[in-house]
């Protein structure tokens, strides 16, 4: 039997409350999967704000308007 239809048989046997559940919990794994945006530790912000900081007083800044300008640019908006 495989993994699928092991699920399957599982799920035959699950109330529409529970199947909703099952539901919310694999859509939360698969969002997460697919988001290039993850949770930061305390530590790993403090780290970015660092790294940041230097690189302001390095003077490795673009303006605002003008990376605004680049990306509309780049994207024909």
């Amino acid at each position: 039997m495989s993994v699928t239809e092991a699920t399957l048989g599982l799920m035959s046997t699950m109330s529409e409350e529970e199947l909703l559940e099952m539901y919310h919990q694999a859509r939360q794994i698969v969002d997460r999967r697919n988001s290039p945006f993850h949770p930061l530790s305390k530590r790993q912000v403090l780290a970015d704000l660092t790294v940041s900081r230097q690189q302001i007083e390095n003077g490795e800044v673009v303006d605002f308007d003008r990376a605004i300008d680049e990306i509309e640019a780049q994207h024909g908006l």
